[in-house]
């Protein structure tokens, strides 16, 4: 095998991981847990992406910060009891990785998940071994802004920017790479539409993982 001189750098959420039934199930419950009202689907739709204690934030503006911080403790505590049990690996995502590496790709996923959740999420459907590093932020926040998190890793593992490519599902992964001078392409398998994808400024959106696979190749 030959190494290839283009480091892929995945999202998770939306992009490897179908954890939309677990993470609104568990965001449904954090907000009740604080007599907060039932969000709306789009509301939850949109939870998928940023930093969750952002979108917490945006749906009550009004708590104060610790009343977020409650929220979020709430939720994780939900989520590690059941939330990432309901998880699915996206269609087509295994063999992608697969022959991906196979072709000298060297892999990486930058989350804006916890690190420690995405490991876990990672390793429990068998596809850790397909990635050099995981990156994502810490349980105190450390790394919330995707932006920063991508610059982190571009020092970290010496990587040239010109040289990667950031794979994601939403406007804030494209945000966050052309904070940092990577190209970009969307994919449409996720949480936003290829529509949504293109009016946010992706000049390439694929519509499945053979579609990527094939470009690549």
């Amino acid at each position: 095998m030959v190494a290839n001189k283009l480091t892929l750098l995945w999202d998770l959420d939306g992009t490897l991981i179908d954890s939309r039934r677990g993470v609104h199930a568990c965001i449904i419950a954090a907000l009740a847990s604080l007599d907060l009202p039932r969000p709306s689907d789009e509301a939850l739709r949109l939870c998928i992406g940023p930093p969750l204690v952002d979108s917490f934030r945006r749906m009550h503006p009004q708590l104060s910060e610790q009343r977020v911080l409650d929220l979020l403790d709430s939720y994780r505590r939900c989520y590690r009891a059941k939330g990432l049990a309901q998880a699915e690996v996206l269609a087509g995502v295994p063999s992608a990785l697969e022959q991906l590496a196979a072709a000298g790709y060297r892999q990486l996923v930058a989350t804006s998940k916890p690190r420690v959740f995405a490991v876990k999420t990672l390793a429990h459907f068998a596809l850790l071994d397909r990635f050099t590093a995981v990156y994502g932020p810490a349980l105190d926040g450390a790394l919330n802004d995707k932006g920063e998190l991508l610059a982190v890793l571009l020092d970290e593992q010496q990587l040239d920017p010109s040289e990667c490519l950031m794979i994601g599902d939403t406007s804030f992964d494209l945000t966050a790479a052309q904070q940092n001078g990577i190209r970009f392409v969307g994919v449409s398998w996720g949480t936003c539409s290829a529509a949504e994808l293109r009016q946010a400024g992706a000049q390439r959106v694929f519509d499945r993982p053979d579609d990527l696979v094939r470009d690549l190749l």
